[in-house]
C-alpha cells in the first residue's frame, strides 16, 4: 500500500505532460501529411506506462522516454505492526508531562485519584514504598514493579473515561490497594 501511495505523485507528474494533444486540422496541401495528427498518435502510443519493482524494492515507472524511481522511506520488514498485520505508527503529541508524586503503602495508594487529559503523558514518582507492590493499568497494558524513588512514565488512555489502577500482588487489590485514573 505504501508503494502505491508513494507512486501517486510520480504518476501525476509523469501523466501531466503525456496526454495526447488534441488533433488540430489545419488546411495543408494534399501532398503533405498532417504532422499534428501523426504526433498525436505517437504521443498516445508512448503514453502507455510500465510499473515494475526492482530488486531493491524500488518502484520504477516508465512512460515514453520518462522514467521515475520511487524508493520507500520505511523498511516495511522492520516497521512495527499490530496483531492483524496493520503497520503501527507511534505518534507523540507535544505538551508537558504531568508529574505526580505517589506513595505505595500497605494496601493503599496516596493519592487514590489521578486526573489526565486524553493521551496526556504522565510521570508518577513513587516517593515512598512499604513492601513489594506493583502499579497496574489494564487498559493501556501497564504493569510496573514499584521501587522507592523511581518513576514510571506512560500516556493516559485516549478515550475519556474512568480507569482503575491497582497493585496485583496477592490480595492487595482486594484489601483496597487501588485507585482511579479519570481521563477527561
Amino acid at each position: 500500500m505504501l508503494k502505491y501511495l508513494l507512486l501517486l505523485p510520480a504518476l501525476a507528474l509523469i501523466g501531466a505532460g503525456c496526454a495526447p494533444a488534441a488533433s488540430v486540422k489545419a488546411p495543408l496541401a494534399d501532398s503533405q501529411p498532417n504532422t499534428l495528427d501523426q504526433a498525436g498518435e505517437e504521443a498516445s502510443e508512448s503514453a502507455q506506462e510500465k510499473v515494475q519493482e526492482n530488486e531493491q524494492g524500488e518502484t520504477v515507472v516508465q512512460s515514453g522516454n520518462i522514467s521515475a524511481t520511487i524508493t520507500p522511506q520505511n523498511d516495511e520488514a522492520t516497521q512495527p505492526t499490530s496483531e492483524d498485520g496493520v503497520p503501527v505508527t507511534d505518534i507523540s503529541l507535544g505538551g508537558a508531562t504531568q508529574k505526580v508524586n505517589m506513595e505505595a503503602a500497605n494496601f493503599s495508594f496516596v493519592p487514590k485519584s489521578l486526573t489526565a487529559k486524553p493521551g496526556e503523558k504522565m510521570q508518577i514518582t513513587f516517593t515512598k514504598n512499604n513492601g513489594f507492590h506493583t502499579f497496574v493499568i489494564d487498559e493501556i497494558g501497564l504493569k510496573y514493579a514499584i521501587k522507592q524513588g523511581e518513576a514510571v512514565t506512560f500516556n493516559a488512555p485516549t478515550k475519556p473515561g474512568t480507569y482503575a489502577f491497582y497493585c496485583d500482588v496477592g490480595s492487595h487489590r482486594a484489601n483496597g490497594m487501588e485507585g482511579v485514573l479519570i481521563v477527561k
